[in-house]
């Protein structure tokens, strides 16, 4: 084999440097992908609003982050068996009474708080949440439910404003429609794609590429045995069988440590794709030596190349095989 052949073949720091380049933009859009919903979520709750400004302003509207001090001991409303979490009158230092959906959590650290002295908490909880407007359901059922707080008062759906704001607090839901958490769903689940793409995939080329242009007596060993090959009939996949050693990609095999190797199909939903020559070697580690279309049966002649230079290896995947290999590991 030619000098400049064998020069690209063995141009490890060039193959890495483009994986590195690689591994980078596929980190960089998992990253942004990954931090998109949790960036707009922190944005959203960093400055919260005074609810009790804005209340008295007439300027409450739906999905404002807001802040509310409460200085007693919120009181049931209703119940939402759906969610760790239901709906409270509560009321800041004026007595101002409002609605606001708080978790259990949050309510047993009231509760730890409360002095039944004073009949107050000990100090101001600052309760933080979304403000939702209140629907027909939750007027109707604080109607009902009104009598425990406002004694001997005539209470309608006409002068419901006249007692509560428009809009009630819920200190755990981030006001987001249910397509906008689809959204969210998919940019995170490419996020994740190009994570496992760089980290799963991409990382371990780098490493075999970086492991042999450090390696200078292996590259040495392995310019020579390109250099002795006359025949390269399988160059078109960038696959070389060398008198030691499988050349392929970023990894060099050596023959004596290959213990198990087979053909297999690549399937997608179904439906054939492709095949792989997949070999075993002693270390226990599995190596895709080649991949070719689901036509191709170069896989196939490789496979028959390599038994003929490894008699000893194990050729086909059966249960034979994969006793031997699951004896193999045991025993290593």
């Amino acid at each position: 084999m030619r000098e400049e052949e064998i020069a690209k073949i063995l141009k490890p720091k060039g193959k890495s440097g483009v994986l590195i380049l690689m591994f980078f933009i596929c980190l960089g859009i998992a990253i942004v992908c990954i931090g998109i919903p949790f960036y707009i979520k922190y944005e959203g709750t960093k400055d919260p609003q005074d609810f009790l400004k804005i209340v008295s302003n007439g300027e409450e509207e739906e999905g404002e982050y807001v802040e509310i001090n409460i200085a007693y001991l919120p009181e049931l409303l209703a119940v939402d068996p759906e969610e760790n979490s239901n709906y409270y009158y509560i009321a800041d230092e004026e007595e101002h009474i409002y609605i606001a959906k708080i978790s259990d959590k949050t309510l047993e650290h009231l509760n730890s708080i409360y002095d039944e002295t004073t009949g107050k908490l000990n100090s101001g909880y600052p309760l933080k949440g979304f403000t939702y407007n209140i629907d027909m359901q939750l007027q109707q059922i604080t109607l009902r439910n009104m009598g425990q707080i406002f004694e001997g008062q005539e209470l309608n759906a006409d002068n419901f404003s006249d007692y509560f704001s428009r809009v009630y607090i819920d200190e755990n839901q981030f006001p987001v429609s249910d397509r906008t958490v689809t959204l969210y769903k998919i940019v995170a689940l490419i996020g994740l794609f190009f994570l496992i793409l760089a980290v799963g995939f991409i990382l371990p080329g780098i490493v075999k590429a970086r492991k042999i242009s450090r390696n200078n007596e292996l590259t040495e060993e392995l310019r020579m045995e390109l250099a002795h090959m006359t025949e390269t009939p399988y160059a078109g996949y960038k696959l070389y069988l060398t008198g030691k050693y499988i050349v392929s990609g970023m990894a060099a095999i050596r023959y004596e440590d290959i213990i198990w190797g087979y053909v297999q199909a690549v399937s997608r939903y179904g439906i054939k794709t492709g095949r792989e020559l997949i070999v075993y070697t002693k270390d226990k580690k599995r190596h895709t030596v080649l991949s070719v279309s689901s036509k191709s049966t170069a896989p196939d002649v490789v496979l028959d190349d390599l038994y003929n230079k490894i008699p000893q290896m194990r050729v086909g995947y059966n249960e034979e095989n994969k006793s031997f290999f699951e004896h193999y590991k045991k025993e290593k």
